[in-house]
């Protein structure tokens, strides 16, 4: 096996990117397990910044801001106004792989 074929087989399907799944904080009261995505921060295919907010969340009692995981390229799954499960996948940032110095 080529160097080349074990990069790629370690990388998995996005070998150019590391993809970092951003989840439905488990927020609020326990007894409604959805959650409301209340509106994100920054728009499909915009950059994220790790440690700045993502995007608002909110139950019938508390609205807060959720900050990103990661930095790097915003591919939202859920729109804003819909309710999901916490720990649902809500959104997926694609960094780029780092690249070896030649």
């Amino acid at each position: 096996m080529s160097h080349d074929d074990r990069d790629r087989q370690n990388t998995g399907p996005h070998d150019s990117d590391r993809d970092v799944p951003v989840m439905m904080p488990d927020i609020g009261d326990q007894i409604f397990p959805e959650k409301l995505v209340s509106g994100w921060c920054i728009s499909d295919g915009g950059r994220a910044e790790a440690g700045l907010p993502l995007f608002t969340a909110s139950t019938d009692k508390i609205e807060c801001e959720v900050m990103s995981p990661a930095t790097g390229v915003l591919e939202i799954i859920v729109s804003a106004n819909t309710a999901v499960r916490a720990g649902e996948v809500i959104a997926i940032i694609h960094q780029p792989r780092s690249r070896p110095a030649s």
